[in-house]
């Protein structure tokens, strides 16, 4: 069987990747600048696939090619970065 691979933006803690890991799916990326979701993400995950950078600086080059883009929008994350201009 063919295992579909995903990438995950603004990942948070993870919890995309826990519901596509339940239906066999790959998470070969995971990007999110807050230090504090990185820790429960790797303590849940693993650091192999994380990616901290700030994903308008984040090279093209570095995400692998996938069958899903996923992005989770929290709305404090937008916030924030709406308040950084």
């Amino acid at each position: 069987m063919m295992q579909f691979r995903a990438a995950e933006f603004f990942a948070g803690i993870g919890l995309v990747r826990l519901g596509l890991e339940r239906e066999q799916w790959e998470v070969v990326f995971a990007n999110d600048l807050d230090p504090r979701k990185k820790i429960m993400y790797e303590a849940n995950f693993g650091a192999e696939h994380w990616n901290p950078s700030d994903v308008h600086k984040l090279n093209p080059d570095a995400v692998p090619e996938c069958d899903l883009f996923t992005a989770s929008f929290p709305c404090n994350d937008l916030a924030l970065k709406w308040l950084d201009r």
